[in-house]
């Protein structure tokens, strides 16, 4: 299921199918993580979760256990970075 760093944490749909195609999403995300410093874990969440749109800052923290602070903090470092790069 969806197990994050700091504490596990399995999300419904891990529950109830842990074996399905989400939850081998949800790990795939959670493996990713492992391998990221704390600034671009974020980065990464909040790319996430901008792509899942409305609900998905809510969505990400189930999945890997980070705060939604953290989440929309990487969201705004996202955005300030595409914006100081598209002014270049």
């Amino acid at each position: 299921g969806c197990a994050s760093l700091s504490k596990v944490q399995i999300c419904e749909s891990c529950q109830l199918h842990p074996y399905g195609k989400t939850a081998k999403q949800h790990q795939a995300i959670n493996r990713v993580l492992l391998e990221l410093n704390e600034r671009n874990k974020r980065r990464f969440v909040g790319v996430l979760a901008n792509q899942r749109g409305r609900g998905g800052t809510s969505q990400l923290a189930e999945i890997t256990g980070l705060s939604r602070t953290t989440i929309a903090r990487g969201c705004r470092e996202i955005e300030q970075s595409n914006k100081s790069r598209s002014s270049e």
